[in-house]
């Protein structure tokens, strides 16, 4: 569907779990309807993405519930090479007990100063795409 016609595609599951062992991911969305691509650290919590990020325009962007794109790879890594799109809805969460939570588990926006908090933001997928050989 957005892959190469001759990528090994991933099965669900394998998805999920490659989901669950990364934690950096790029989300895009469009700022002024120009695309952005941003990174992000993220976890993958009992189903769903939680997004760490700074506040800026692309947070705001997408923190009300709009549809975006949300990729993670292992291009970085000399093993055979996966990648994953997420699309679906994200939403900013507000309750600060699962914040604390979050942060507890280390979970953090990549560029925010000690000083600055971090957003984080529940991204419910609708679909989960992969392609590539994963190993393990």
């Amino acid at each position: 569907m957005f892959f190469d016609d001759h990528a090994q595609h991933l099965t669900i599951e394998e998805c999920q779990a490659l989901l669950a062992s990364a934690s950096v991911g790029r989300v895009s969305t469009t700022l002024r309807a120009l695309p952005v691509v941003v990174p992000v650290n993220y976890g993958y919590l009992g189903g769903s993405i939680i997004l760490a990020m700074g506040a800026g325009p692309t947070q705001r962007a997408i923190s009300g519930g709009n549809i975006i794109g949300f990729g993670v790879d292992n291009a970085h890594r000399p093993e055979p090479f996966w990648g994953l799109l997420i699309i679906g809805r994200a939403n900013e969460i507000l309750d600060p007990d699962a914040c604390a939570d979050y942060q507890r588990l280390g979970l953090t926006a990549p560029s925010a100063k000690p000083a600055s908090p971090t957003h984080y933001l529940q991204l419910m997928p609708d679909i989960i795409l992969g392609h590539g050989t994963p190993t393990g």
